[in-house]
């Protein structure tokens, strides 16, 4: 534990622990935490700030225009952050990561609104 160093991503939840047994075989138990503020940053923020912005398209009055306009920019926005979280989480069909399923089910929201901005008009 002399040469640990501490990372920005991970953090080391308890010692670790190191056993050597009768056949040679070292066998090590590392247990890491990863830290969140990133993700947080990156990819909820804007999200939730995308979320939010997506009710205004049914704010704007149809006479003015920009209401599909808003819906697909807003979903647009949406599609490149889901890209960037697929950039960064490692590809697995066994377990999907929460913060993927919620930015996939922020998207399928921001289809559905873009829909209904369209046929509401």
């Amino acid at each position: 534990m002399s040469q640990y160093t501490e990372n920005d991503e991970w953090q080391l939840e308890t010692p670790v622990k190191i056993e050597l047994n009768e056949a040679k075989d070292l066998s090590m138990d590392i247990t890491l935490k990863r830290l969140p503020r990133f993700y947080q940053t990156v990819i909820m923020f804007p999200s939730k700030v995308l979320y939010i912005l997506s009710s205004a398209v049914f704010l704007l009055p149809v006479e003015s225009g920009e209401k599909i306009s808003l819906a697909v920019t807003i979903l647009l926005a949406q599609v490149v952050t889901f890209q960037t979280l697929t950039d960064i989480l490692p590809a697995s069909s066994k377990h999907f990561p929460l913060l993927g399923q919620f930015t996939f089910f922020m998207t399928l929201h921001m289809a559905l609104v873009c829909c209904f901005a369209i046929f509401s008009e």
